[in-house]
């Protein structure tokens, strides 16, 4: 899995914005999907959360980045 690379990103810390000029579309990521987009290359993303959020369940975790990944991949926004 990778980034697209054509994409224009803005990173505003707790959210990032990616324009697709292909799609002439603007994509706004909350704090949890801008850090799993940054770390998609990555091995152990879900591990990676764990780390960030301990209080919450680690099957919701990786449930929740299953599902994000997959919605990046829809949009477009990462290459299998």
């Amino acid at each position: 899995m990778r980034r697209r690379a054509n994409l224009t990103v803005r990173d505003l810390g707790s959210e990032m914005i990616l324009f697709d000029e292909s799609s002439e579309t603007y994509h706004v990521l909350n704090t949890t999907a801008r850090q799993i987009w940054l770390w998609v290359e990555e091995d152990g993303v879900a591990e990676k959360l764990m780390g960030l959020f301990p209080q919450v369940d680690p099957d919701r975790i990786q449930q929740d980045v299953s599902r994000t990944i997959d919605q990046l991949d829809q949009m477009g926004l990462v290459e299998r």
